[in-house]
Parts: structure tokens; sequence; C-alpha cells
């Protein structure tokens, strides 16, 4: 016996199915999904997905304002300007070059009739295994590595970058954690789909939660050891030294109630996912 059923909607993800019995022939359906979504709308992205879009948007939005008063405050300010503060801004404006390019991004898949279900449920990261879209190769690798410079950059500064020590001078542990856990999280997600196909949805989310909290015990573990350190200067008789230690030791403790902010946040968003 065979048969075959259709539809109508745009931006499904087109395909087939067989079912077979050992006891008759195979039944073939041919056909293809609509999603839902608003009234009016003709583009791929579903209802649950459209309001992303705008998101990005108001984030772009958001990041170049904040990068525009940054720009007058430091230009404004420019002899009392540090390298935290150089930093941060660098940060800052990679973080608006994503937001533009993930708006454009979800906007492209919207308008794309060909989208597939795993591109457009796969996230930001779906250029990993969707490789034959090239606009999503890109955002995904742009993405993985501007998440791992910042983690990289928490981690340092967590170890004291840029109040106890240069950026050439970070300790070999330090740069051994980052380079692993980036690995980790590379592996991580290059895997995603087949950790999905073998242990379902939660086991990824559980995973990328175990790496967040090893992280934040690392933060906890060296943030630690450099604050011991700065009490250990406070100690010394160099009058450069007890003038400077003070004034270290309260940027310091402000930079870690930032760091801290981030995998809390991050770690909060997984167990929801769960």
């Amino acid at each position: 016996r065979s048969g075959s059923g259709s539809g109508s909607g745009s931006g499904g993800d087109a395909g087939g199915g067989v079912v077979s019995g050992s006891a008759g022939p195979a039944l073939h359906i041919n056909g293809y999904v609509q999603w839902s979504r608003f009234k009016g709308h003709k583009g791929s992205l579903p209802t649950g997905l459209l309001g992303i879009i705008p998101f990005y948007g108001s984030l772009a939005v958001l990041y170049l304002s904040l990068a525009l008063v940054w720009t007058y405050r430091m230009r404004k300010y420019w002899g009392y300007t540090i390298t935290l503060q150089l930093t941060l801004f660098l940060v800052m404006l990679a973080n608006l070059t994503y937001t533009v390019l993930a708006f454009g991004y979800y906007l492209h898949l919207d308008l794309d009739t060909k989208a597939t279900a795993q591109k457009i449920f796969g996230g930001i990261y779906a250029g990993l295994y969707e490789v034959e879209d090239p606009y999503a190769v890109v955002i995904s690798t742009y993405r993985f590595i501007l998440m791992s410079l910042s983690r990289a950059l928490l981690t340092m500064l967590c170890d004291g970058l840029f109040v106890l020590r240069p950026l050439l001078k970070q300790r070999c542990r330090t740069k051994v954690f980052v380079v692993l856990f980036t690995v980790g999280e590379l592996c991580l997600l290059v895997l995603q789909k087949k950790i999905y196909e073998s242990g379902g949805p939660w086991l990824h989310p559980i995973l990328q939660l175990c790496f967040v909290v090893i992280w934040i015990l690392w933060l906890g573990y060296t943030s630690w050891g450099t604050w011991r350190s700065l009490y250990a200067e406070d100690a010394a008789d160099t009058l450069h030294v007890r003038w400077s230690v003070p004034l270290k030791q309260r940027v310091y403790k402000m930079v870690c109630r930032a760091v801290f902010l981030y995998p809390l946040l991050t770690s909060g968003v997984y167990v929801v996912r769960l």
C-alpha cells in the first residue's frame, strides 16, 4: 500500500517518512510542516521565536547608546583612563557587533523560505552543524570566539589582571584552565546534536550547567588567592605599596562582584531550561 499527504504553508522542513511492518508492504508519506504563526506573518520563524528579532534589535540599540556615551566620556577624561576601562570598552564593541550579526541572522532565517527545522531551532550555534549556510557558520564562530574571550577575560580579572599583574604575566595554572575550559566548551557545542539524539533534550543543558559550576568554583578559588596576595602586600613597608593597596582592594572587590554576576545568571538560565 502507498499513500501521500500534503499541507499548505511556508518555512517548514520538507521531508517524508516511511512506515513499515513485518506483515505488510511499506507505507510512504510525503508532506511538510507548517509552523504556528501570527495571522498575516509569512516568514519562516514560528510565533515562539519571532520575538527574538526585536529583542536583538533593541539590544543592539542599547549597546550602541552605551558605546557612544562611553566614547564621549573616555575622550573627555582620556588622561585618567586606565587599561581596565579600555578593555571593557572593547568588550562592549564586540558585543555590539554580535547583537547586530544576530539580528541580521534571525531576520535572514525569517526571510529564508527553505530554512530547515534544525536550523531554525538550532539557535545561534546552528552553524556548527549546518555548515552549508555561510552566514550561520560566521555567526556561530564569532559567537563562540566572543564568549571564549569574554570568559578568559573574566577568569584573568579574578586572577588579578590589571590589579596585581599585567596581561602577559598571568599565572600558568590560569592559562591552562582557560585553554582546557575553552576546548571542553567547543567539544560540547560540536557534539550538541549527538548529545540531544542520545540523551534527550535535558542532557545538554545539564552538561552546560556543570561547566558553569566548574567555572564558578575556579573563580572562587583564584579570587581567594588573589585577595590573600593583596593583604600580603598591605603588610609591606614601602610607602608606594601602603598607598596603592587600599585602592587595589576596592577596585578588585568591585571587579569580582561584576565577574561573579555573569556565571550566576548563566547558570540560572540553564536551570530554567531543565
